[in-house]
């Protein structure tokens, strides 16, 4: 099985399982990762439980927003993750 069906595959196990997919996305504060983010937030499959860009402030979006210093501190808990850097 290649590595983009087995992450589908994956996705796919985690939502019949009544399991929220947990998204990192990187960019979050651009035109695409931020779109990504609040369709995800908007959608019971997805949680985002963080966004990373350089430009990140505290109390943007509905989740954590970190700087790249911080990414390792969520990817062991994430499912995804979602860049949409430059």
């Amino acid at each position: 099985m290649q590595g983009g069906t087995r992450r589908a595959a994956f996705c796919y196990d985690a939502v019949m399982m009544h399991k929220r997919v947990k998204l990192v996305v990187c960019g979050a504060v651009g035109r695409m990762g931020s779109r990504v983010a609040d369709l995800a937030g908007h959608d019971l499959r997805f949680s985002v439980i963080a966004g990373v860009d350089h430009r990140a402030r505290a109390g943007m979006g509905g989740f954590p927003m970190v700087t790249p210093d911080y990414l390792q501190r969520y990817l062991g808990d994430a499912d995804v993750l979602i860049d949409f850097t430059t």
